[in-house]
């Protein structure tokens, strides 16, 4: 049975039969689970967070197969959004789903900010979580999930589906 990344021939075990003229060994298929990767991508646009979505979706026996996805490149909120959107549709369908995202970076122009059509206290949350995420650290993260769970709200509120 496959138990991790990296295994010679995982899913099978060597039988191994004693015969008076010497030892003859032969692998044998045990189970059919499978550790996939990594898979790369590098993601510069929403053409590209489409074709990773439907590639995901194409894997065969995915509630058989362990995924390490490693994602790069840069995204802008509404294409992150959809990124999101995507891997929690599949998520759930993989027998896990090893997602390594620190080399994937997320950035809000004011324009992005304006598409939302926020006004108020939450247009000062969403410019305050914007400048806070051009920064470095875990800070900087927190704000690039904040801000792409308010565009994934308000794009929802509007009807849309990213």
């Amino acid at each position: 049975m496959a138990t991790d990344w990296g295994e010679r021939e995982p899913g099978f075990a060597l039988l191994v039969e004693l015969e008076r003229t010497g030892v003859r060994t032969s692998p044998q298929p045990i189970d059919d689970w499978r550790f996939v990767g990594p898979e790369r991508a590098v993601l510069e646009g929403e053409a590209d967070v489409a074709a990773l979505a439907e590639r995901l979706e194409g894997l065969s026996a995915k509630e058989r197969t362990v995924l390490r996805l490693e994602l790069g490149g840069a995204l802008d909120l509404r294409a992150a959004a959809r990124l999101e959107a995507a891997l929690e549709r599949v998520r759930d369908l993989f027998a896990g789903l090893d997602l390594r995202d620190e080399g994937l970076r997320v950035g809000a122009a004011d324009a992005d900010l304006d598409e939302l059509g926020l006004s108020g206290f939450a247009q000062r949350a969403a410019l305050r979580l914007r400048e806070a995420s051009d920064r470095d650290g875990e800070d900087a993260r927190c704000a690039r999930d904040a801000l792409g769970l308010l565009v994934r709200l308000a794009t929802d509120e509007a009807g849309e589906r990213p």
